[in-house]
């Protein structure tokens, strides 16, 4: 069951930024992870255990809190940032952490998440496009689908309407 965690930590520097982008594509059933508006951490996976994500980051930061655990997908950032879509055929498990944890090494990078069923790897943040592809083709063969900007979802313009009527 797809499950949505979202945590409440300093994430003001880069360094911890990355190292914790890193330390959660390493763990069990994360599928994606986004650092929201201020100090609020979104991530997204099949039977999250939110506890045991929580103690890891409280190792590695110091502090972290649960807001909420809900139920469903990550909402869409309404950011004016890159979208990098990549299609590749990966291997397994290991392999797209191994990619996940390289790409998390990437100045800026904000969102990381992969879709097995379409064998698409999306990445969202102020990086360059070219780096991304660049690291994942160390990993598998990988081709750049799409770049830009990231646009609301029809749901997110279906509020907007509401709110305005």
């Amino acid at each position: 069951m797809k499950q949505r965690v979202l945590l409440k930590m300093d994430l003001s520097d880069e360094k911890i930024k990355r190292k914790v982008t890193k330390t959660l594509s390493s763990l069990p059933g994360v599928e994606s992870s986004a650092m929201n508006k201020g100090s609020e951490l979104t991530v997204t996976g099949d039977s999250l255990d939110a506890v045991e994500i929580v103690k890891t980051l409280r190792k590695l930061c110091g502090y972290a809190e649960i807001i909420s655990v809900s139920p469903g997908e990550e909402p869409k950032s309404e950011t004016k940032m890159r979208k990098v879509v990549v299609k590749g055929s990966c291997p397994d498990d290991i392999v797209k952490v191994k990619a996940m944890k390289a790409l998390s090494t990437i100045s800026g990078v904000e969102s990381i998440s992969w879709n097995w069923k379409d064998k698409k790897m999306t990445v969202i943040g102020d990086m360059d496009p070219v780096v991304v592809v660049w690291i994942l083709k160390k990993f598998w063969q990988a081709d750049m689908l799409a770049v830009g900007p990231v646009e609301p979802s029809e749901d997110d313009s279906k509020e907007v309407a509401d709110e305005k009527n």
